[in-house]
């Protein structure tokens, strides 16, 4: 798999991660090197991940499927636990490729972008785009209001989202009705 090299006029010398380009480079290859041992006999369809964590960790994963679909796994979560498992609780995303079938460019489903919301909230995630470009969003981009447990998020109209401090202690009084008129 090879990814040509954006035009130098467009291209930072450290990406918004801190990767360079060519350690951007590389993380897609691995997670194209990932997707080949993709276990997908019912879709068929393989992906590949890898990421390096905050430490300089690199590891890599594949989705794995199941016949009770529940317990499929995906790229991104078999990577990220690889992560967990390798460098304990307190590791974290710094940044994550993720490689799908050849001309195609996914991005992650809910349940992965939910778990890399906690174990990566200021991660960068990169994916090929076309002609051997790619792609660079940040996991807020993604998934801008994920659930976090103890703390609410607060959408202020034109201001976007903003995490409170703490739960109210009451609940907020809205008014209407929960049923059809």
């Amino acid at each position: 798999m090879s990814f040509a090299t954006p035009h130098v006029g467009q291209l930072p010398a450290t990406l918004r991660s801190g990767l360079g380009h060519e350690g951007v480079l590389e993380l897609i290859r691995k997670a194209g090197a990932a997707r080949v041992s993709a276990y997908a006999p019912y879709s068929q369809f393989r992906v590949g991940a890898a990421l390096i964590s905050d430490n300089g960790g690199t590891f890599v994963g594949c989705n794995v499927e199941n016949a009770s679909y529940g317990l499929t796994i995906c790229a991104e979560r078999s990577t990220m636990f690889a992560m967990i498992a390798g460098e304990g609780a307190l590791a974290r995303v710094r940044a994550l490729a993720i490689v799908c079938e050849p001309d195609v460019s996914g991005a992650s489903c809910g349940a992965c972008l939910q778990v890399l919301a906690e174990l990566g909230p200021n991660a960068y995630v990169y994916f090929p785009g076309p002609s051997g470009s790619y792609n660079e969003l940040p996991v807020k981009e993604l998934l801008p209001i994920g659930f976090t447990l103890g703390v609410a998020p607060e959408i202020v109209p034109g201001q976007g989202t903003q995490v409170a401090s703490e739960v109210p202690s009451s609940p907020r009084q809205v008014s209407g009705s929960l049923t059809n008129r």
